[in-house]
């Protein structure tokens, strides 16, 4: 054990980083060659999520693809009974409200990705409204909602449509 004399001080020994403690706080400047090039490939800066990320529903997954601002995209699934376990969560919270990160740790036996694009689906087709970094019901009947409107992407269509269908089979059915 070294004698209490010996031992730093911690107020004047400079923290162990390994970066340059003049760039600290400090914005990376990149040539304007870099900006010039890449300019035309950036999306504008107010452009909303929903205009970069599309849905689409097959083999019982939902598949979420998105073009990031540098033009590459990638595509997340979420299987179809874990959309179903998602929306029995969020409707258990309705009343208070839960967040991505309480999800992550309830449905702790569902990968984040499947949790994070069952839920990026819901806000899409407005099924969830957001108030300070927590996600409500847009509807009392929030898991019939978040149903229906996986049901209408599966088969294309829109949620109306669902019961239009619906209705003219009763109607089929009834006259025979």
């Amino acid at each position: 054990m070294m004698p209490a004399s010996r031992k730093p001080n911690a107020a004047s020994s400079p923290p162990a980083t390994n970066c340059n403690p003049a760039r600290i706080g400090r914005r990376q400047r990149r040539p304007i060659s870099f900006l010039l090039h890449h300019k035309e490939n950036d999306m504008k800066r107010g452009q909303s999520i929903d205009d970069r990320q599309s849905f689409r529903f097959a083999f019982e997954y939902l598949y979420r693809k998105v073009k990031p601002r540098n033009g590459d995209s990638y595509e997340h699934s979420c299987f179809a009974k874990h959309y179903q376990n998602v929306a029995h969560c969020i409707e258990q919270y309705a009343d208070q409200g839960i967040t991505t990160n309480m999800l992550w740790d309830i449905l702790h036996d569902i990968p984040c990705t499947q949790v994070s694009v069952a839920i990026a689906f819901m806000k899409e087709r407005d099924c969830l409204a957001v108030r300070r970094r927590r996600m409500f019901p847009a509807s009392n009947f929030f898991w019939e909602d978040a149903m229906l409107e996986l049901t209408a992407l599966k088969y294309n269509c829109h949620v109306e449509d669902l019961f239009w269908h619906q209705q003219k089979r009763m109607r089929e059915s009834s006259s025979r």
